[in-house]
């Protein structure tokens, strides 16, 4: 049922879907969405099936009612809530080793980038932001037995 309802969404609207996904607003640099970036956004996290998961009834309705009435979001409060929602679809979206990176490795960088500092060895404030350095000190703890995603 869920799937069959995406794909009549977006057959429904295909042709009435502006050529871009983001549009500015008009002298300030805000940025809008779009109908047809957030059903791609919907169809995304349906097919890898973190959709449900990932929102709970209240952000799913206000997704779907989003995607369904509203052509592109012009209002302020409406965007806010909407980019929270993305928010949590795109932390869901993320496999796991990326999110292992994002918590464990870049403390673990920041880290031992500080003791290094402490140390004397100025270089080391470069460690912090090295993304191969956290990468890995990601896959060293992932291969540390006892220890998995």
């Amino acid at each position: 049922m869920a799937g069959s309802f995406s794909i009549l969404l977006y057959s429904a609207d295909k042709h009435s879907f502006p050529t871009s996904s983001w549009y500015p607003l008009g002298e300030t640099n805000q940025l809008m969405f779009t109908r047809k970036f957030l059903i791609a956004k919907w169809n995304k996290a349906l097919r890898a099936r973190v959709l449900y998961r990932a929102l709970n009834r209240e952000d799913r309705g206000y997704l779907w009612l989003s995607i369904r009435f509203i052509e592109e979001v012009k209002s302020t409060a409406v965007g806010c809530i909407i980019v929270k929602i993305l928010a949590k679809l795109n932390d869901a979206l993320k496999n796991p080793f990326t999110r292992m990176k994002e918590t464990f490795g870049l403390g673990q960088a920041h880290r031992l980038s500080g003791i290094a500092v402490t140390w004397g060895y100025t270089l080391a404030e470069a460690w912090a932001t090295n993304t191969p350095y956290i990468h890995h000190l990601t896959n060293n703890q992932l291969n540390t037995p006892g220890y998995g995603i």
